[in-house]
């Protein structure tokens, strides 16, 4: 784990390292079980589970590979959070994450009018239109609507239910 031990900030210095050596042509190989981290400063991976390379490639195409087991959405709420949330329970399975809309607030569904509601969709990208209009003509006050992206713990989990040649 290259940086186990390091604050934020020696995290960024040894990406940033790393990177330069990286841009001069120069190879690097880290092993780590902390994907988040290899997600900013590596440009190819290799993925293995129980022994097997699962996965081989560049960051980027193995992330888009497995992005389309992936539908979560971020719906930012200004107004209507509880009306929103009643909306989204009625399409079971649909809630994954409630979220305050900033750090500096806290979230309590039963309180709070404004939030953020990570939801999981499920079939063509149109359902999240339909979603977003459904909300929308409840008076729901949405300020956005995007599509999360995966990273690589995201495509790791997956091919651990998944097998993958």
């Amino acid at each position: 784990e290259p940086a186990d031990g390091l604050d934020p900030l020696g995290r960024r210095q040894l990406r940033e390292i790393l990177r330069g050596i990286a841009d001069e042509g120069v190879g690097i190989v880290v092993s780590s079980h902390i994907l988040r981290e290899l997600d900013g400063f590596c440009d190819t991976v290799a993925l293995i589970q129980k022994g097997k390379l699962q996965v081989f490639g560049a960051v980027d195409e193995v992330i888009d590979r497995y992005e389309v087991a992936r539908r979560v959405h971020e719906v930012s709420i200004t107004a209507g959070l509880q009306k929103a949330l009643d909306i989204l329970r009625a399409h079971e399975g649909l809630i994954e994450e409630v979220l305050p809309l900033n750090r500096e607030e806290t979230i309590d569904p039963q309180t709070t009018d404004r939030g953020k509601v990570r939801v999981r969709i499920h079939g063509a990208e149109d359902r999240a239109a339909k979603l977003l209009k459904e909300l929308v003509l409840a008076d729901v006050e949405v300020i956005g609507l995007m599509r999360m992206r995966s990273d690589l713990e995201d495509v790791y989990q997956s091919i651990g239910r998944d097998e993958v040649a």
